[in-house]
Parts: structure tokens; sequence; C-alpha cells
């Protein structure tokens, strides 16, 4: 069975893939409240419990292996983005996603941008762009970033995909190296 081994830092919460969307939502609150520098106020609270149910609520919609909340830890305890992961045995696949993820969307805003990282596992494509968020006028454009994984190691191959959501691009300037740090500590276990 392939394994994805993440060595993420605590601004990050994992969500447990197994479980009831309540109780999974319940551990990675408490755990995301436990980096707190101060004690966070109930409406923090509450708030957090809100965004990270629709988030356990949306990794268990999208069929997603993996998911990773972010949260920051002060003044205010707030989940400023997320992260989902899929992964597809091979590696022939790859230029379909990053197609895909390159198409125009109806709720796009301007062309996506193409770019590179280089990973120990090799080079990840990433496709950024922006997106209206839903719910109408007024509310903050979304940042959008999926990276694409090819990985080759003698006779295995999979590919990663990575889609992470910035829901209000204000927070693009912290969020977004977060994203970096994460893709470059992911190894794979081949067992």
């Amino acid at each position: 069975m392939i394994r994805l081994l993440w060595n993420y830092n605590r601004a990050w919460t994992l969500l447990d893939d197994e479980g009831a969307i309540d109780e999974v939502t319940d551990a990675a609150v408490e755990h995301a409240l436990a980096q707190a520098k101060q004690r966070p106020k109930r409406r923090e609270r509450t708030v957090l419990r809100t965004v990270v149910r629709d988030i356990a609520a949306f990794q268990t919609a999208a069929k997603a292996e993996t998911c990773f909340v972010l949260s920051t830890t002060a003044p205010t305890v707030r989940a400023i983005a997320y992260a989902v992961v899929h992964t597809v045995a091979g590696v022939d696949r790859a230029d379909i996603f990053i197609d895909d993820a390159r198409a125009p969307r109806a709720s796009g805003i301007g062309d996506a941008s193409v770019g590179t990282l280089d990973l120990p596992l090799g080079t990840a494509t990433l496709v950024e762009m922006r997106e209206r968020s839903t719910g109408g006028r007024g509310r903050p454009v979304m940042q959008v970033v999926r990276a694409i994984i090819p990985i080759v190691d003698g006779l295995n191959e999979l590919t990663v995909v990575v889609s992470f959501f910035v829901p209000d691009e204000n927070d693009s300037a912290l969020a977004r190296p977060m994203l970096d740090e994460l893709l470059r500590d992911v190894r794979v276990d081949w067992a």
C-alpha cells in the first residue's frame, strides 16, 4: 500500500480521513485551538468550528485521501486555507490534470498562471488562479493553487494532486508560502 508521509508544522491541522464529520471536526478544532498563543474567544471557536466542519464535509464529498487546514495562532485563531490531496497510480495522467487545472472556469478571474517548484520527489507543476467565491456580491476573491507532482521511483509511479484553497486572497501572503513548505516536506512510502 502506497502512503504519503507528511512532515508539517503546527499551523497545519491534518483532518482524520475516517469517522463522522462532527467527530473529525471536533478533533481538528481541538488541535487548532491548542496551538493558539492566547485563549480564543467563544466567537472565534464557533466560527472556526463552522469553517472546519465545512472543510471536513468537502473532504468527504471530494473523496480526498488527505486534507489539511491551515490556521493562524495569533492574535486570533482562524482557518485561512485548506489543502485536499488525491493520488493516482502512474504518471501518464499528469498532463491531463495540468490541462484541467488550467481550463477556464465560470468563476475564474483572468488566466491561470503556471509555474514549477522543485521538490525532493521531483518537479511539481503549480497552476494558480483567482476565483470568485460563491455567496454573492461583496464576497472575497479566492486563490486556488493546484500542485501536480508526478513521482517516479524505479518501477513505482504515482501522481499526487494537491488542491490548495485560500478563501480570502487577502490571506494569501501568509498562506501561500506555507503550501510550498508543505509540498517540500512530503515523502512516499512505497511499501
